[in-house]
């Protein structure tokens, strides 16, 4: 989650400002998509992926499911996860059935302002 965006729309676009990055060697990052490809960067970088092309990868069945798939936004969303904990890799969130806060332990909130985004949004 990137975003709060109960009562919010998503941004357009996203911007990144590093102030600190962590020293060491470079790592190599090795696509997963048969490619052979890698890219050698420094620590801390972000990688960005296109979501046309994940897209268009997808199998068939899939594709179905992508298109009528939607994402319902809590409200309060970060206070909603509050009680989450990270996986020592920081890579995940470590899942132990009592994660998310009941919705009646958050601030007030108003049913109307929570958001629903399709999981992909087809080009006309």
């Amino acid at each position: 989650m990137d975003a709060a965006l109960y009562d919010l729309c998503p941004p357009k676009v996203t911007a990144l400002y590093g102030i600190k990055f962590p020293k060491g060697p470079l790592q190599t990052v090795r696509y997963d998509d048969g490619t052979g490809d890698e890219l050698v960067v420094p620590l801390g970088t972000t990688a960005f992926v296109s979501g046309k092309t994940m897209f268009e990868i997808l199998p068939r069945e899939y594709k179905s499911v992508a298109v009528r798939a939607r994402a319902k936004y809590a409200p309060h969303p970060f206070q909603w996860v509050s009680r989450w904990k990270v996986a020592p890799t920081g890579l995940a969130m470590v899942t132990e059935g009592s994660e998310f806060a009941s919705f009646d332990e958050l601030p007030h909130w108003d049913k109307d302002k929570i958001k629903i985004y399709p999981f992909v949004r087809l080009a006309a």
